[in-house]
């Protein structure tokens, strides 16, 4: 028997979807009585494409590991599950931009209705795809991101006066902007990991924030910040 994962294409500044199920299926393996095939669709310019390319890799188990949603539409309903991290899409475009309603139905109304079993890694995305979508709550499970075994404690002083805060992501979602906010008046330092706009690094101005930034880093050199 085997388990085919779809994933997106690869992106410098996004692979926390990657590390996850390649965290997943190295367990699988390591039972032995299931095999994994790992398939990564094009860019997303090639939708259509993409669709077929999934349709035409289907195994047992089909596992759709999140942001390419769309391409469930080519593969079986009764042996596929889609995972969903956030439905963050609604609050970057208008109802009235053409765009909202592209991903509402390719990303969401579509896929989820074709589905066999959705997850999502929480309580609130598991209530965002049913005020989305209407789908019934009961074919959604909530599976939190599971611990990755290449983190381990590491013992070290806490510095009280200054404290060091870390920041994994500079997306609309991972509500930056919130937390720098939040931050002002606070003594300590936040070390942020993904690429700035000038509009953060004004916000981070004007509330006096003391900040380290990195960007592209590798997997080693994110495991050493934290």
């Amino acid at each position: 028997m085997y388990v085919s994962y779809f994933f997106r294409k690869r992106r410098k500044n996004a692979y926390s979807i990657e590390h996850i199920f390649e965290g997943l299926s190295a367990q699988i393996k390591k039972e032995g009585r299931i095999g994994v095939r790992k398939i990564e669709v094009s860019s997303i310019r090639d939708i259509f494409t993409n669709i077929f390319q999934a349709r035409a890799a289907q195994s047992e188990v089909n596992h759709i590991t999140g942001d390419i949603y769309y391409v469930m539409l080519g593969l079986n309903k009764k042996n596929t599950v889609l995972t969903i991290h956030d439905c963050v899409f609604k609050t970057q475009y208008s109802k009235w931009n053409p765009k909202y309603w592209i991903i509402n139905w390719l990303w969401y109304q579509l896929p989820v209705r074709r589905s066999n079993m959705i997850t999502t890694i929480s309580e609130k995305t598991k209530n965002e795809v049913i005020e989305l979508t209407g789908v019934s709550g009961e074919k959604i499970k909530i599976v939190p991101n599971f611990y990755d075994p290449r983190f381990s404690f590491v013992s070290k002083k806490f510095n009280a006066d200054c404290p060091r805060i870390l920041q994994i992501g500079t997306k609309k979602n991972k509500n930056l902007h919130r937390i720098i906010k939040a931050l002002n008046g606070i003594n300590c330092e936040l070390d942020i990991v993904g690429p700035l706009t000038e509009d953060i690094k004004q916000l981070l101005k004007e509330n006096n924030i003391k900040y380290l930034n990195s960007s592209n880093i590798t997997f080693e050199e994110l495991k050493k910040k934290y």
